[in-house]
């Protein structure tokens, strides 16, 4: 199976699910125009990278990461990020996995909605933290960038 890579677009963020890395990242601005038809594939990828793994015998005991950073984040793109959350903390059983919700220095809104989602969630075996961060999304992204 291939990672999943997507451009930042001026809508959505970057997303850069890198499976040797085993650190899955969206990062950017999320308020698309139709949520599903941006995350819905993502979410078909994800949903296919767990079945394989659950399938496979040859698993990785490797942790696995699922990083979120927003500059904004609407409440479609929200609900489609708490999906995307839930399916990942489903490998659980074969990983040590986390997901880790940044905020920019002093961004109190992404802040709260981190604390939103991870109440909402309630996850039981998937650590859940909320870290601020001095890298803004554009050191991140570029950094996150596939090389050619």
């Amino acid at each position: 199976m291939l990672s999943y890579y997507v451009a930042q677009g001026n809508d959505y963020p970057m997303v850069n699910f890198d499976i040797e890395r085993r650190e899955f990242v969206i990062c950017g601005i999320s308020h698309p125009e139709s949520a599903m038809d941006f995350y819905g594939p993502l979410i078909r990828w994800l949903k296919d990278f767990v079945d394989e793994q659950h399938s496979s015998s040859d698993v990785l005991r490797a942790p696995l990461s699922l990083k979120l950073m927003f500059r904004h984040v609407n409440s479609m793109s929200f609900r489609s990020v708490s999906r995307i959350c839930r399916l990942f903390s489903t490998l659980s059983d074969l990983y040590s996995c986390e997901v880790i919700w940044y905020f920019e220095n002093e961004d109190i809104d992404i802040y709260e909605a981190g604390v939103d989602l991870k109440e909402e969630l309630a996850l039981q075996d998937t650590l859940f933290k909320i870290e601020e961060t001095s890298d803004t999304i554009e050191d991140v992204q570029e950094r996150l960038r596939p090389r050619s």
